[in-house]
């Protein structure tokens, strides 16, 4: 079961994409005057196909290769990711709703930003974080969302990192005092 949930979670998206179809999504998007479940509710619906393309692949793409670089199962990826999205949105609301699950795919861009630095990867990224400066110029895209989803992501990783080096220095001391 665990090695499939990022097919499961693409499922999902498509499934309440279709189920949303023709309907008003903004409805279940948050915004400044939005119900507090909305926060979760936003991360699963999308304004069009082409929207639920981008960020479907995104959420397979960093599942796949976060997984394959990193020792964290997909359950523990996707729902941190999950998790991300939905603090993403304290401090990101517009009076306009907010929809889609890219604050997730942006907080694991930022998940693998901490374990891969290598230049062309930190030109790409500091790329797609200056295009967030460009987007509301020509469209509606919230990109304080995702900002803060990548910030989330870094300090995610950052924190596990330290607590992984405290607990192995602790680990060496017991085992030197007992050798």
């Amino acid at each position: 079961m665990k090695k499939y949930l990022k097919y499961i979670i693409v499922g999902v998206l498509v499934a309440v994409y279709l189920l949303t179809l023709g309907t008003d999504v903004s409805y279940w998007g948050y915004s400044t005057t939005s119900e507090w479940w909305k926060r979760f509710t936003y991360l699963f619906v999308h304004g069009n196909f082409l929207h639920l393309l981008l960020n479907a692949w995104g959420m397979y793409a960093f599942i796949s290769v976060i997984e394959r670089e990193t020792v964290f199962s997909q359950a523990f990826i996707l729902l941190s990711a999950l998790a991300i999205g939905v603090f993403g949105t304290f401090g990101s609301e517009y009076d306009v709703a907010t929809i889609g699950i890219s604050g997730s795919v942006f907080a694991l861009l930022g998940m693998r930003v901490y374990y891969y630095r290598e230049r062309i990867w930190v030109m790409c990224v500091l790329g797609v974080m200056l295009a967030q400066i460009v987007y509301p110029f020509f469209s509606m895209v919230n990109t304080k969302v995702h900002c803060l989803c990548v910030v989330y992501g870094i300090a995610l990783m950052y924190i596990i990192s330290k607590i992984k080096k405290y607990l192995k220095r602790k680990n060496y001391e017991k085992n030197f005092i007992f050798s």
